[in-house]
């Protein structure tokens, strides 16, 4: 299980950075504004939110 978490720690900490965070503030948003289509605004939010991301992914293995 060690092994696991010290795996999957930079995918863990690139979603706790570039998606939790922001996807926290789009529901954030959602209850401020009371947009009639939260889904769609939810998305279009996110979407412009993903263009301030600058780091990319963390290298993937697939240990099989």
């Amino acid at each position: 299980i060690i092994m696991l978490e010290k795996l999957s720690k930079p995918l863990k900490d690139y979603f706790e950075e570039n998606v939790v965070d922001k996807l926290v503030d789009g529901i954030i948003e959602i209850v401020k504004q009371g947009p009639n289509d939260p889904i769609d605004f939810l998305a279009e939010y996110l979407f412009k939110r993903s263009l301030e991301i600058k780091n990319p992914l963390p290298e993937v293995r697939n240990f099989e």
